[in-house]
């Protein structure tokens, strides 16, 4: 396993370029992604080589002890040295430009970085109010914590079958079987469970077994050298036909992924050192630098989100040339000077002198996370009072949301159904009932309780739309889903106590999952109560999160308005109100809150404060702008029923028509 391999170092060379330039929204490589796969087989061939040859060396098993260090020294000499620069530099630089819980979060992600468990943290932050994941500056080393789990596993799982039964049949045989069982628990979970089958370990090792799969078994490859141009052409093709073929809007990995994982396979088993393909200087050159290139291309991807500038040509390639450049950058000054430098000393030394300033720095980050962010750096510019109408109205906030997803510390349980706002006691009730999008509205509704005596029972937890069914558009593995199923028997067995409905839903993701008919069925069943219903449109999904992009142009002294945010991703949620409004034309108890009332088309306060806590959900400032404006449409109506009955022929467009600001 000593040879280089250029085949190899070229094929990191299309698994870069195909990440980099999906990440850049580069048109043609849609499928991008899949470059992290081709990484993941890569990993597993080249671990699974240095580990089997040291134990088929006359007494390897036995001195195994010293040679597992060996081991993860080298692991730890070419990736941590260049990571923890980046870190560093992001750490550096976000003190000046991040808000508050932005730098919070990247301190956080910085330290699990470091920790190799920036996969797991990102899969549990993966929810409904977790922050857009384009935004997180450190997002992409959730694989080489993968690659590190797997690098930590691999030597001992190995060694213990190795100990069992020396040889290369029966090692083959326990490497197909891992294969085996974590491939099928991805194809298993990916649909049920998306975010863990995505980022965690288990559903992830088959691409790297496969690799390793090669290793043990290429000497059984009967091709000459006509026959092995064939296999590479086959392999080359598979892994261009999945960057073209697929796309990040369906589940991953999943059975799919065998395509590119085979197709890798495939390339490695040839073994072509001369093709063109994967031998030029160009992808010699990209391959060396294609670890440092991974590193740095993200945080510019980032910064073209943050300055509204991404899709456009002229900043993207700009930003791809810098990724180039500052990859080539961190491969001479530190990953290959680090790794040249450090080889020369004895492990202790080496081990010294990485986890020295690994320590110092995963000190540094969570001393910054335990600190918010240091807030203080806002002062002047955001009050206390301020950045707490800013927020989403959980119970830290002094709001009584029951969600599961954004307080980690809730459990599944009757007490998430104990929430009220308006008026206590008011002989009028109301139910709002709904998911996140109810929710966030608790200030709304609380306004508006109070200003038309009614009591306001809040059934509402993450992902729960509002429908009487089972459909739920988000994970079923997550105990939010146990709680919305509680919520939902609440809801069915006590509908008729109240006097009106309110629903409040993410309506886009379930109009674009085909789950509207279930939302539907249940109008019809409320209708037959003859109770009035009222539906409150979503707000607008823009494609960044507001909060975040205003307390950056504060740092900045940049000038921000909300309503020039694009919010290209925001069709969705179009469709899905033209289908509620349509379902409204005949129904004479049903209206519709439309976003001209509520928002009256714009997003921000007059001295330019966001509306929204983050990319499509209200603040609790956003929520009581928009009561104050509902009830200034009201006028002088003296009770809820009063206001309903001003509105003629249909009750949304009533309520949607156009309005002059105050």
């Amino acid at each position: 396993m000593n040879r280089f391999r250029k085949d190899i170092n070229g094929l990191r060379a299309w698994a870069v370029v195909a990440v980099v330039l999906y990440h850049f929204g580069v048109p043609g490589f849609e499928g991008g992604f899949v470059g992290v796969d081709v990484f993941f087989v890569i990993s597993g061939f080249l671990m699974t080589g240095i580990v089997v040859g040291k134990m088929e060396r006359p007494g390897g098993a036995r001195s195994w002890t010293f040679d597992v260090l060996d081991f993860y020294l080298a692991r730890a000499r070419r990736i941590l040295p260049a990571l923890a620069v980046l870190c560093a530099a992001l750490l550096a630089a976000g003190g000046f430009f991040l808000g508050p819980l932005d730098y919070a979060q990247l301190a956080t992600h910085a330290a699990a970085a470091l920790l190799f468990l920036s996969n797991v943290q990102f899969w549990r932050e993966a929810g409904y109010f977790d922050a857009q994941a384009h935004e997180k500056l450190l997002l992409h080393t959730w694989s080489l914590s993968v690659e590190w789990q797997f690098c930590l596993a691999l030597p001992l799982a190995l060694l213990l079958v190795w100990k069992i039964r020396p040889g290369r049949k029966f090692l083959g045989l326990a490497v197909l079987a891992g294969f085996a069982a974590s491939f099928l628990l991805s194809v298993a979970f990916t649909p049920r469970a998306a975010s863990a089958a995505f980022y965690l370990l288990p559903t992830r090792a088959w691409e790297m077994l496969a690799g390793g799969l090669v290793y043990l078994y290429q000497d059984r490859n009967p091709l000459a050298r006509g026959g092995n141009r064939i296999l590479e052409a086959l392999g080359f093709l598979m892994i261009a036909s999945s960057i073209a073929a697929f796309d990040g809007a369906g589940l991953w990995p999943g059975w799919k992924a065998i395509v590119p994982v085979l197709g890798t396979a495939l390339v490695i088993l040839a073994g072509n050192d001369d093709s063109p393909l994967s031998a030029t200087p160009a992808a010699q050159w990209l391959g060396k630098t294609s670890y440092s290139l991974y590193l740095w291309h993200w945080p510019l991807c980032v910064a073209l989100i943050y300055t509204g500038t991404q899709g456009q040509p002229a900043p993207t390639v700009a930003a791809i040339v810098l990724s180039l450049a500052l990859g080539w950058l961190s491969w001479k000054l530190v990953e290959n000077t680090s790794r040249q430098s450090l080889v020369r000393h004895p492990q202790a030394r080496q081990f010294a002198v990485i986890a020295l300033p690994v320590a110092c720095l995963v000190a540094a980050s969570l001393y910054t996370a335990g600190q918010e962010g240091f807030p203080e750096r806002l002062a002047g510019r955001i009050s206390p009072d301020k950045a707490l109408l800013m927020s989403m109205p959980l119970p830290a906030t002094g709001w009584c949301f029951y969600s599961l997803d954004a307080v980690k510390t809730l459990e599944v349980g009757e007490q998430g159904l104990d929430c009220h706002v308006g008026e206590a006691g008011a002989p009028k009730t109301a139910l709002l009932f709904g998911d996140s999008f109810a929710g966030h509205n608790l200030p709304f509704w609380d306004k508006v309780g109070k200003h038309f005596h009614l009591n306001v029972h809040v059934v509402a937890t993450s992902w729960c739309f509002p429908t009487l069914g089972k459909a739920f558009i988000g994970p079923t593995s997550h105990k939010a889903y146990e709680q919305c199923l509680l919520d939902r028997a609440y809801v069915k067995d006590n509908l008729a106590q109240y006097d009106y409905i309110l629903l409040a839903g993410n309506w886009g993701p379930v109009y674009k999952r085909g789950l509207m008919d279930s939302m539907l069925d249940t109008l019809e069943s409320m209708n037959r109560l003859d109770r009035k219903i009222v539906i409150m449109e979503a707000p607008k999904r823009f494609d960044k999160n507001l909060r975040s992009a205003y307390e950056r142009s504060l740092l900045l002294g940049l000038a921000f308005s909300a309503d020039r945010v694009p919010a290209t991703h925001d069709a969705m949620n179009v469709d899905a109100h033209r289908a509620l409004d349509a379902y409204a034309k005949d129904k004479p108890n049903l209206y519709i809150l439309t976003r001209s009332m509520l928002f009256r088309d714009s997003y921000q306060t007059r001295d330019h404060v966001p509306l929204m806590v983050d990319d499509n959900h209200l603040s609790i400032l956003g929520a009581q702008q928009s009561a104050d404006y509902v009830l200034a449409a009201a006028g002088s109506a003296p009770d809820f029923d009063a206001f309903l009955e001003t509105l003629t022929d249909r009750p949304s467009a009533s309520l949607g028509g156009p309005m002059a600001m105050p």
